[in-house]
């Protein structure tokens, strides 16, 4: 159950990279990682406190229907961002596929 994709946690980091990507432009590997990193955490305190909103202790079953729920709602709003920029597109593309093609040895 406390798989990230499960939580949202990677639906978030995926968020912020397409974001920082599409919109500001950011194409370093490094920028990818921090904006990943940021998303991964920011993601995980709003899962939290939706999760545990309401009465009684933090249940780990709301948190991941929330996890599930704020994850989808990532996950196309990252689909929507990288189909209408094609730059976007490229760049989240070589992101989820691991790509190593043009990266120097220093990186691999």
């Amino acid at each position: 159950m406390a798989d990230p994709g499960i939580l949202g946690v990677t639906a978030g980091a995926a968020f912020f990279v397409a974001l920082g990507v599409g919109p500001f432009g950011i194409g370093s590997l490094t920028g990818y990682v921090w904006l990943a990193f940021a998303g991964a955490i920011l993601i995980t305190g709003a899962i939290y406190l939706i999760g545990s909103a309401g009465r009684g202790p933090v249940d780990p079953i709301r948190l991941v229907l929330a996890g599930v729920a704020l994850g989808a709602v990532l996950s196309g709003i990252t689909t929507d961002m990288t189909l209408l920029s094609p730059r976007a597109f490229e760049e989240m593309r070589h992101w989820n596929a691991d790509s190593l093609v043009g990266r120097d040895l220093g990186v691999v």
